[in-house]
């Protein structure tokens, strides 16, 4: 018996797509989850904001293994798609200046889990309504097959999306994106994935803000904003962590007990210069 309740997933997705969305579902979760090593997506970060978009590749593929130039095509497209999309300029700077900088593994991980996410609506939907629920219910595995539950679950409300996925194809989206977040280090193990303990930094904590607010511009409250659920943090924890941080003038809050607005006081060229000097 799946852990999930279908009925009530059904209700949310029934709700989450009735919203008008332009962003579309794809595959692109199998390229990503296939990658053997992700310093690979910090190589394709730092020469595409180094050199001209246009000016050859982004993976010289002698030093990451990819045998054919179709392979080194697979590659660059799945990482373009998931990674090098910005929803503005302020985005793209925050992002272009962290990844101009060593960071600790485990901050880097957490931002690729947020701009991934941000950028490949399948990998935010499994993320928010299966990975992050199981995680804080208390169990220690995450099926496969509850994420299999769930994509199908996708293709069945959206008929007309005409997704056309095979049983083969969603099985491989469901083992490729727990081999991601074996590879973020959020899970472990081979054949079950057991839940990690996943340390979030206060450097992580202050990004997350920044790409919180890329997510919902428009949102200053933080505990409605609905990226919230992925920082991966509980929210009396997060609320308590803020409340500190904010004494330090990275941001300015205002906590009635219900609302948390926030107003970010970095621009977004300063945040990794502040945070990661």
């Amino acid at each position: 018996m799946l852990g999930l309740n279908l009925v009530q997933r059904e209700r949310e997705l029934t709700s989450l797509h009735s919203s008008p969305k332009t962003e579309q579902y794809d595959t692109s979760i199998n390229i990503i989850g296939g990658l053997q090593d992700l310093s690979i997506i910090e190589h394709a970060f730092h020469y595409f904001f180094t050199h001209d978009e246009q000016e050859g590749s982004i993976i010289p593929k002698e030093n990451f293994d990819l045998r054919t130039e179709r392979s080194q095509l697979r590659v660059e497209r799945g990482i373009r798609n998931c990674f090098l999309h910005f929803r503005d300029s302020r985005h793209k700077i925050l992002l272009q200046n962290l990844f101009d900088r060593r960071l600790p593994l485990q901050d880097r991980n957490l931002i690729l889990f947020w701009q991934l996410s941000l950028n490949n609506r399948l990998f935010r939907e499994i993320s928010e309504h299966v990975f992050v629920p199981v995680y804080w219910s208390g169990r220690s595995v995450l099926p496969k097959d509850e994420i299999i539950a769930f994509i199908k679950e996708i293709v069945h409300q959206n008929p007309e999306l005409d997704l056309g996925w095979s049983e083969i194809t969603i099985i491989t989206l469901a083992r490729k994106y727990l081999n991601f977040l074996t590879k973020l280090g959020f899970l472990e193990g081979a054949q079950k994935k057991f839940f990690s303990t996943i340390p979030i930094s206060t450097e992580a904590i202050i990004t997350f803000l920044y790409l919180a607010r890329t997510a919902n511009p428009d949102q200053r409250n933080l505990l409605k904003n609905s990226f919230l659920k992925l920082s991966m943090i509980p929210k009396d924890d997060l609320v308590t962590r803020l409340k500190r941080l904010s004494m330090k003038g990275l941001f300015e809050m205002d906590y009635n007990g219900v609302d948390l607005n926030l107003e970010l006081t970095l621009e977004a060229g300063e945040v990794a210069n502040v945070l990661y000097h």
